[in-house]
């Protein structure tokens, strides 16, 4: 995170990328989560439980408004696979319902 944050003499990555849309007033900026390299083990557990959830939906909420993003790519590539649960597929549409 030194690279993405201010914090502790960090390279202040998310604040120099969102300050981007001065140049392009159309330009959106979104933070990524996940990818591929990510497996679905540790998102299928937050997903499974309501207080895990919540705990993750009020930190990227929160993480978004600090740094100004747009949005959020919430790139779990395949609930269900690689490490997660049947039950993914409901819990997922769950959790992005509590992002939206």
């Amino acid at each position: 995170p030194w690279n993405d944050l201010c914090d502790n003499y960090g390279k202040c990555g998310y604040d120099r990328f969102v300050k981007l849309r001065e140049k392009n007033v159309n330009l959106k900026t979104l933070l990524a989560i996940g990818g591929w390299n990510e497996g679905s083990t540790k998102y299928s557990q937050m997903a499974a439980s309501a207080s895990k959830r919540t705990i993750f939906v009020d930190s990227v909420v929160a993480l978004l408004k600090k740094h100004d993003f747009n949005g959020l790519d919430m790139d779990w590539e395949y609930p269900t696979q690689r490490g997660g649960a049947p039950e993914d597929q409901a819990n997922f549409v769950t959790l992005m319902g509590e992002l939206k």
